[in-house]
């Protein structure tokens, strides 16, 4: 786990984590448009208020990188400071040169999707490689893309399998309409993936191969890494996780939420026994992962802002007025 350099164990960042999205949990833990029903503007402290009256949109935007001035109420300094210092420190890397493909015209698929296809292509070759691996098997594997990519490019056999039989046919469609030339080396089924797919796996006769997945939503993830612990053939697995927030949901009562699978980590089970997680990691938690990112609100200008405050509070007071009936 990339846990911070000033930590030296995760069961210590773990314990901080909680600790921390329990103190501050009046700032997500509940959906964005009950701003008014849940009260929040009441909860926000005074000192906090008073400091953000005197910002102007440069401090707005410097506040998302986590930046205030010297005046900033001390409460406020220890949050953002608490906040930096919880942040996993990853390690960028580049895209290699010679990684490039051509996706077909016309087709719907956005630059930050090809990105992340190009990206994880490269290091399932890379692991695989090191694995001695031949074959791929992509789960979810949607339209295609990342299968012929990893075929074209890195020459592996690749089989896609996919729940939507829609996203299948197109996806045969596709592979004669735009790659014809590799017929022979990536195939499709059509197979909703879960726990009990086993059997589904192992009998599609794949030896010494990779399992890799990209977006793999929902509880998809967690599947899929049960499963690679149970396939002795699979010998590595490349999956980049969705950040989405759909995950089962084990139980519900009186605003308390568990999710079926959630926490995974043994450690992280041990250290939520002291804290009352059921009322803060909650679906407001897990849609954390899907909000803009702090860089994205760093070039902003008022207008912009402006409108952004303006659809959440109208929206928030339309919440407002449907709860009062």
């Amino acid at each position: 786990m990339a846990i911070p350099q000033s930590y030296t164990d995760s069961k210590t960042y773990m314990h901080d984590c909680l600790q921390f999205l329990n103190d501050y949990q009046w700032i997500y833990n509940y959906p964005n448009t009950h701003i008014l029903v849940n009260k929040i503007f009441e909860k926000i402290p005074l000192d906090w208020v008073e400091y953000f009256n005197k910002f102007n949109t440069n401090d707005f935007n410097s506040l998302a990188l986590g930046i205030v001035n010297e005046n900033a109420p001390l409460s406020l300094k220890q949050f953002l400071r608490k906040l930096d210092n919880l942040k996993p420190k990853f390690e960028l890397k580049t895209l290699p040169e010679n990684i490039s493909f051509t996706f077909p015209k016309n087709i719907s698929i956005g630059i930050k999707k090809k990105h992340e296809i190009l990206c994880l292509s490269s290091v399932v070759d890379r692991i695989c490689r090191d694995k001695d691996v031949k074959s791929v098997l992509d789960v979810g594997c949607g339209l295609g893309y990342l299968p012929h990519l990893i075929n074209e490019k890195f020459h592996f056999k690749v089989i896609g399998v996919e729940g939507d039989e829609k996203k299948v046919r197109l996806a045969e469609e596709y592979q004669k309409k735009y790659y014809p030339h590799s017929i022979e080396n990536v195939s499709y089924l059509h197979n909703y993936i879960t726990k009990d797919s086993l059997d589904t796996l192992i009998n599609l006769g794949l030896d010494n191969f990779c399992i890799t997945g990209l977006h793999a939503c929902a509880d998809l993830s967690i599947t899929i890494l049960k499963l690679f612990l149970k396939i002795t053939s699979a010998k590595c697995l490349v999956i980049m996780p969705c950040c989405y927030h759909r995950l089962t949901i084990n139980s519900i009562e009186d605003g308390l939420e568990t999710f079926l699978n959630f926490p995974c980590s043994d450690i992280l089970k041990r250290v939520a026994e002291n804290f009352k997680i059921e009322t803060f990691l909650r679906r407001p938690f897990l849609r954390l992962a899907a909000q803009q990112s702090c860089e994205s609100w760093k070039e902003l200008d008022h207008n912009a802002h402006d409108i952004h405050a303006k659809n959440c509070l109208f929206r928030a007071i339309l919440q407002e007025i449907a709860e009062e009936g």
